[in-house]
């Protein structure tokens, strides 16, 4: 799979691995994963995972991001690039 370079706006649709839903369940009883889609920067690429950040502004402090997510990338399904 080819991942966009750093700064790139993407859709990630991803396999969580535990579903989070209104009712949160036992870990035992959770389905094995929950396809996700997540929007928002990409902030950095590890051997491991990708970070993508879903909000940005001037007031968020160094790299203008206010959080990343860390997305392992073995649970990334496709990655489509917005701009």
């Amino acid at each position: 799979m080819k991942i966009p370079r750093k700064g790139s706006l993407v859709l990630v649709r991803w396999d969580d691995a535990v579903n989070h839903g209104p009712r949160p369940v036992a870990v035992h009883n959770a389905p094995d994963t929950c396809i996700l889609e997540t929007v928002g920067w990409i902030t950095r690429r590890t051997r491991r995972s990708l970070f993508v950040a879903p909000e940005r502004g001037p007031d968020f402090g160094d790299g203008r991001f206010r959080w990343t997510m860390r997305l392992p990338l073995g649970m990334i399904r496709e990655i489509v690039r917005i701009a």
